[in-house]
């Protein structure tokens, strides 16, 4: 079986939800599969190194900035229950 090196699918400069994609990093060997990393700048300004698979597929939307927001709100609810 051929690997390819390479990704076929030029995504640089492409925007998926909150990151935009600024380089190809690497590939990643998985058994018989080889996973493209980029790396991405989200609108909030974080960086984050993603692969190729969940940046088209939607799964990875963030730096993780949108998981922490929803934490924080959440955290702030239950100290208002328990003031």
């Amino acid at each position: 079986m051929r690997l390819i090196l390479e990704p076929s699918v030029d995504i640089i400069g492409k925007k998926y939800n909150l990151l935009t994609v600024l380089s190809y990093q690497h590939s990643v060997e998985n058994g018989t599969h080889l996973t493209h990393i980029y790396s991405c700048r989200c609108d909030c300004g974080g960086l984050a190194d993603v692969r190729h698979n969940n940046i088209i597929s939607g799964n990875t939307r963030s730096c993780g900035c949108l998981r922490r927001g929803p934490r924080k709100k959440r955290e702030k609810q239950e100290r208002k229950k328990f003031d």
